[in-house]
């Protein structure tokens, strides 16, 4: 494991930066934060200008909820590497937890400059642009997110689908719920976002099968039981 063969190297090479911070990021990916924070401050007592190092303390402190010292370390990493894109996506996200929306679009939006092909900088930019309403810009970048290979396809197109619905457009909400679940039939949330779709657009008998993939997939869905209710209640018109 990373974690056998970091402590190794450390053990070996006790004065050397690298292997102290190579452990650090195993310790931080087995959840072990406390430990994690301490091999990187000695990576970075060893060799003070590490950008990777750190990146990675700030991962431990965002984790571990230290934000204005995980802002710090993430911004001295972008100092000693201005183009450093992760370390300036990071910055993002703890611009995220403090929910400082236009802080978080300017750093994710620098990111995705800095790395295009990095489909959580779009996602995250839209989602900051979102929360600041400038909507059209979201679905923008919302949309070049889906366009790039990535383990959250299904959340990208979930979330175009939400915008979409909130407008009140939904043959373009419909499109998207149904993307998200071409991606991940599994995706609770994209059927219960289809079939309020199919609801508002009288096919009641759809919203109805919708809503019990939902509950079958989540039981307790008190979201999915309330559209199962109302899609029980309306009448069967509409190609429904």
């Amino acid at each position: 494991s990373d974690l056998a063969l970091w402590g190794d190297a450390v053990r070996k090479d006790p004065a050397v930066a690298r292997p102290h911070a190579n452990l650090g990021v195993a310790l931080l990916r087995a959840g072990r934060l406390d430990e994690a924070g301490a091999e990187l401050r000695k990576a970075l007592r060893l060799r003070p200008e590490y950008p990777e190092a750190l990146d990675n303390l700030g991962d431990v402190l965002l984790e571990q909820g230290a934000l204005d010292e995980a802002a710090a370390s993430y911004r001295e990493a972008v100092r000693l590497r201005p183009a450093y894109a992760e370390a300036v996506f990071n910055l993002g996200r703890v611009a995220l937890r403090r929910r400082d929306w236009a802080a978080a679009a300017a750093a994710f939006e620098a990111a995705a400059r800095l790395d295009p092909r990095n489909p959580l900088a779009h996602h995250d930019l839209a989602y900051a642009l979102t929360a600041l309403g400038r909507t059209d810009e979201a679905i923008a970048s919302y949309e070049r997110a889906a366009a790039l290979p990535s383990p959250s396809a299904d959340e990208h197109r979930y979330n175009l689908g939400n915008i979409y619905a909130r407008r009140g457009d939904l043959a373009q909400a419909r499109r998207w719920y149904a993307d998200a679940l071409r991606v991940n039939p599994g995706h609770v949330d994209a059927l219960i976002g289809l079939g309020g779709v199919a609801l508002a657009e009288g096919r009641a008998g759809e919203a109805d099968d919708l809503y019990r993939r939902a509950l079958r997939l989540r039981p307790g869905s008190a979201e999915a039981a309330d559209g199962l209710r109302r899609a029980l209640a309306a009448p069967r018109s509409g190609g429904g």
